[in-house]
């Protein structure tokens, strides 16, 4: 397998809550595409019967400045995914995940994200917590560090889906 920092690396961004003067680290996304980031729905909102914050969720795009988006909502309560679009820049790089064959799933993952604000972007191996077989998404076993939540993981095959 290729080293996954480098692979990661250009499509890999932190998730910043942006309100009244203040950015708050809260999470980590990645492109999809030239348009689309996909994270963790708890990175970018917080669950019921919480009232929404007054806070925006933005993307720290580094020299660019903060990346504006508008989240796509959808409607099933087990799915811990958000999609973004962007609404004033295009990505160069992105990475591609699939649906991971659940069935056939090793207890082993390999994670990045930003672990910290201050640590940068980090790869770890985590095991495997759960999976949810109708959308072929994998959960890690509670050891993502504050932060961690929405970066890629990779199967031992291979397979890019998302961090949870």
């Amino acid at each position: 397998m290729p080293n996954l920092l480098e692979v990661a690396a250009p499509a890999v961004m932190k998730v910043l809550s942006v309100g009244e003067g203040t950015r708050t680290f809260v999470g980590t996304a990645f492109s999809v595409n030239d348009k689309f980031v996909l994270t963790c729905r708890h990175v970018v909102q917080a669950p019921p019967p919480a009232p929404p914050p007054a806070r925006t969720p933005v993307l720290d795009g580094g020299p660019l400045g903060d990346v504006g988006l508008k989240w796509i909502p959808h409607d099933e309560p087990e799915l811990d995914v958000a999609l973004g679009v962007t609404q004033n820049a295009t990505f160069r790089d992105w990475l591609t995940p699939v649906c991971v064959d659940v069935a056939a799933l090793t207890n082993r993952i390999t994670c990045v994200g930003y672990g910290s604000e201050d640590r940068g972007l980090e790869s770890w191996s985590d095991h495997v917590g759960g999976a949810i077989r109708r959308y072929g998404l994998v959960s890690v076993q509670n050891s993502l560090h504050r932060g961690c939540s929405g970066g890629p993981c990779w199967t031992s095959s291979g397979t890019l889906s998302l961090s949870m």
